[in-house]
């Protein structure tokens, strides 16, 4: 499966791609995040916003956590 990591971090690192699946994309965002003071990470299907599965997320001084997309697993 490929996975688009779109980025808003401080300091802002680039977003891309991830071909793999889902727990190693997650992984992946956790590893950027921790290389930066703070910012979230979107996990997507493709760069155009379809299939959002939800943002892992870092605050200042913490460690990064993932918050998934309720409205899918509802679903």
């Amino acid at each position: 499966m490929t996975y688009y990591l779109d980025t808003d971090t401080t300091p802002p690192i680039r977003s891309q791609y991830a071909y793999c699946g889902l727990k190693r994309a997650i992984a992946r965002a956790f590893d950027k995040l921790s290389r930066v003071d703070e910012g979230q990470i979107g996990i997507y299907e493709n760069h155009i916003g379809v299939g959002f599965k939800g943002y892992a997320i870092k605050y200042p001084n913490s460690a990064p956590y993932f918050e998934p997309n309720l409205d899918e697993e509802a679903a």
